[in-house]
Formats: C-alpha cells, sequence, structure tokens
C-alpha cells in the first residue's frame, strides 16, 4: 500500500466515522457542523466568506443556511460597516447544537485513536505521534 493510499483511507475512516456519529446522535451533517463551526468562530461571518471556506456550491449552501435558519441554528444582524450585507451568527439553538457536536466529535475522535493504535506500544505511539506532527508540520498553510 503506497504513503497516499494509506493517508487517504485513513482520512476517509475518519470522516465516515464522524459523519455517522453526527447523524446518529445530533441528526447533524458533517456539512452542517462545519457551517455551525465557521459561524461560531467569532462574532459573525457573511455567507460570501462562508462560501469561500467550504467545498460547497454556493445554492446548496444557500439552501442549507436557510433550512439552518428555520431550525434556529443560524440567524443574521446587520453587517456593522456595509448595511446592503448580513452577517450570520448562532441562532438559539446553534450554539447548544455545536456544543454537543463538538463532544461527538471529540468522543468519536479518540475511539478511532485507540482503535487504529490498539495493540501499539508506548514507543510505537510516540513514534507514530512524532511522524503525525512531522506530517501535519509539512500540510499547505492557508493563506485565504
Amino acid at each position: 500500500m503506497t504513503i497516499e493510499h494509506a493517508l487517504l483511507q485513513l482520512c476517509g475512516a475518519y470522516q465516515n466515522a464522524e459523519q455517522q456519529a453526527l447523524q446518529q446522535a445530533l441528526n447533524l451533517s458533517l456539512m452542517e457542523f462545519q457551517v455551525l463551526a465557521l459561524v461560531g468562530s467569532g462574532y459573525g461571518m457573511t455567507a460570501d466568506s462562508l462560501a469561500r471556506q467550504l467545498p460547497c456550491p454556493a445554492e446548496s449552501l444557500k439552501a442549507l443556511v436557510a433550512d439552518m435558519q428555520r431550525v434556529q441554528w443560524l440567524q443574521t444582524l446587520p453587517h456593522p460597516q456595509q448595511r446592503q450585507r448580513v452577517l450570520l451568527q448562532l441562532g438559539p439553538k446553534g450554539g447548544a447544537v455545536l456544543q454537543q457536536a463538538e463532544a461527538v466529535l471529540q468522543r468519536v475522535r479518540q475511539q478511532m485513536a485507540q482503535q487504529l493504535t490498539q495493540g501499539f506500544s508506548n514507543a510505537q505511539q510516540q513514534k507514530l505521534a512524532a511522524v503525525l506532527q512531522l506530517l501535519c508540520a509539512n500540510l499547505p498553510q492557508d493563506n485565504g
């Protein structure tokens, strides 16, 4: 197995586990979680800024945001500098859903790490951690 194939397989396994856990626990998609996390990371975010950060067609994202507003996960407020624009912000129920989702994902990630390193000695786990840190250090930096 090549390094490329192994890395893709690992990423896919984590993503599938996260998606299943969010769906089962909260009836939440991974894309909905990503929207909540991005919007919840600051005071507010424009829809354009959100669209630049997510791998989702603009029309699909617009529909998703509207659905999330209907269930009060997101809300809009006037943009402080540009009157014709609005900011997306977590709605009355969005903060709680985001907090629950983060707890679900933390649990799933811990379970995946335990499952993947089952049978590893402490020395092997430390070596793996060092290699993974090197890989992360080599990731391209997002300048957007």
